[in-house]
């Protein structure tokens, strides 16, 4: 059905209440009708196996084990699940491996500290829109002046919005480096930036920053965008989309420290 705010909404039966014994229904929400159907169709999907009824009685990691036999396992890849499985066993591994906004914040700072305007912008960059290090190369003079680019990767087209500060500092930084269009971030011999290059240049902040060399690298800061955005909004279908994620089982693994 089409809501009075514009939006098309679907709704789908997970179970009964064991004691009130109502329906329980849950529901996805879409700009068409066409994007309804297709959340309505992964979400049932998602759900087969899973009693509703009984998530009262389940803790946080026996309901992740529910989820990780009934479902994950058959989406995921091999090495994925075996690394997933592992962090549910042991938490405290995936804790000591993530990056958290203080750490961020002190890479970061440390970086300007240093004279490294460009690295500093590149981590902003990550964190601020959830792009891959690889998806750095999108982020030109032309994305900043509109706020948003569109990045095509692994078959697919997806938008992405950059924040109004990160804008201003981009444009700022092209200027001082004369880039007048075009990728912004770029070697000073006016290459593209690597991955590997912004993975070296982060990990050399490790000492002074003081943050632990386990936890720095490009991919951490996808990692800590995707756990702030679902902590302000909630949705990991929508989350799943701006990531690029083909399969939302690999969202909900980012997002097992939460």
């Amino acid at each position: 059905r089409k809501r009075k705010d514009g939006r098309w909404e679907g709704r789908y039966t997970v179970g009964r209440d064991p004691e009130t014994r109502k329906a329980i229904i849950k529901n996805v929400l879409g700009k068409t009708q066409a994007e309804v159907k297709e959340k309505l169709k992964k979400a049932i999907e998602e759900n087969v196996g899973i009693d509703y009824g009984r998530a009262k009685n389940y803790t946080v990691g026996s309901w992740l084990e529910v989820w990780m036999e009934n479902y994950a396992k058959i989406k995921l890849r091999p090495s994925t699940f075996k690394t997933s499985q592992g962090f549910l066993k042991n938490p405290s591994v995936l804790a000591e491996r993530e990056l958290d906004r203080g750490e961020y914040r002190a890479l970061v700072r440390t970086a300007r500290t240093l004279g490294r305007e460009r690295l500093a912008l590149v981590m902003e960059t990550i964190c601020a829109t959830g792009i891959r290090v690889g998806e750095v190369p999108f982020i030109t003079v032309e994305a900043a002046c509109r706020g948003r680019t569109d990045v095509a990767l692994k078959g697919k087209v997806r938008t992405i919005f950059i924040p109004d500060r990160l804008c201003r500092r981009l444009l700022q930084y092209a200027r001082k480096q004369k880039i007048t269009s075009g990728e912004i971030f770029l070697t000073g011999g006016g290459k593209r930036l690597s991955r590997t290059q912004i993975w070296a240049e982060m990990k050399r902040l490790c000492r002074a920053a003081g943050v632990a060399a386990g936890k720095v690298f490009p991919h951490n800061l996808r990692h800590l965008f995707a756990r702030t955005f679902y902590r302000a909004c909630q949705d990991v279908v929508k989350l799943a989309d701006i990531l690029g994620h083909s399969s939302i089982e690999t969202t909900r693994i980012y997002l097992l420290t939460t």
